[in-house]
C-alpha cells in the first residue's frame, strides 16, 4: 500500500517492528514516557496502537509533528484512562456471584480498680517464777504478788499488722467480623451477562482517541 500524501505509520515507524516482532524502529515515536496504570502494559498498548493504524498515513506535514501530538494526546488522555483500568482490574479479581460485603469493628475498652484493706493486733505477756526455796509454796496469787519467788521473768509483746492492696484493670478488645455473599434471585448466567456488558474495551478506546491524528481522506 503506498502513500498519497503523508507517510503510512508502517513505513514510518519499519516492517521489522511488526513481522519480526522486535522494539527496533526506524523511527522512534517515543512512547515510553506517558503515564500507564502498569508499566508492564505498555508495549501491548503501543503495538496495538502501531497495528490499528499501521496503514493509515500521519495526519502532520512531519514525522516530528506526528510524534509531538501523538504523544501529547497520550499524556492528555492517560490520567483518566488509567483509573479506570486500575478500577476494571480490580473488579476481575474479584467473584463476580458476590454481591455483598459489610465488615464490622469495634474496640472495647474495659477500664477498672479494686482496693482492700486488712489490719490485726495482738498483745500477749510472759510470766516465769522461779523458787529456790521449793518448801515455799507458791500458789497463783502469790505468783502474781511475786512471793516467795528468788527470780520473776516477765514479757510483754504488742502485734499490729495492716496490709493495703491495690490493682487496676486496663484493656483494650478489638473485634472485626466480614461478611460476603449474594443477596438476590438472579441466575449465574444473568450475573455473568450483566458482568460482561458492563466491560469496557479500554484499549480500544485510547486507539479511537487517537484517529485525528491520521489522514482522514482515504
Amino acid at each position: 500500500m503506498m502513500s498519497k500524501y503523508t507517510i503510512l505509520l508502517g513505513d514510518l515507524v519499519g516492517r521489522d517492528y511488526y513481522e519480526n516482532n522486535t522494539n527496533i524502529t526506524k523511527y522512534n515515536l517515543n512512547m515510553d514516557k506517558y503515564p500507564i496504570f502498569d508499566e508492564n502494559y505498555r508495549n501491548t498498548l503501543n503495538k496495538k496502537i502501531y497495528d490499528h493504524y499501521r496503514f493509515r498515513e500521519i495526519g502532520q506535514e512531519t514525522p516530528d509533528l506526528f510524534r509531538h501530538y501523538l504523544n501529547t494526546t497520550m499524556n492528555e488522555i492517560m490520567s483518566y484512562y488509567n483509573e479506570i483500568y486500575k478500577y476494571q482490574n480490580d473488579m476481575l479479581s474479584k467473584d463476580i456471584f458476590e454481591n455483598y460485603e459489610q465488615t464490622e469493628e469495634m474496640t472495647k475498652n474495659i477500664e477498672g480498680e479494686s482496693s482492700s484493706t486488712s489490719a490485726s493486733s495482738g498483745t500477749g505477756n510472759n510470766k516465769a517464777v522461779f523458787n529456790d526455796t521449793p518448801q515455799g509454796e507458791i500458789v497463783s496469787q502469790n505468783v502474781d504478788d511475786y512471793k516467795f519467788a528468788s527470780n520473776v521473768s516477765i514479757s510483754e509483746a504488742e502485734n499490729t499488722n495492716s496490709i493495703n492492696d491495690f490493682s487496676e484493670l486496663n484493656n483494650t478488645e478489638n473485634y472485626v467480623k466480614k461478611m460476603t455473599g449474594s443477596i438476590g434471585a438472579r441466575y449465574k448466567p444473568e450475573v455473568i451477562g450483566l458482568f460482561i456488558k458492563n466491560l469496557m474495551n479500554i484499549d480500544m478506546e485510547i486507539i479511537e482517541k487517537l484517529d485525528s491524528l491520521f489522514m482522514q481522506i482515504y
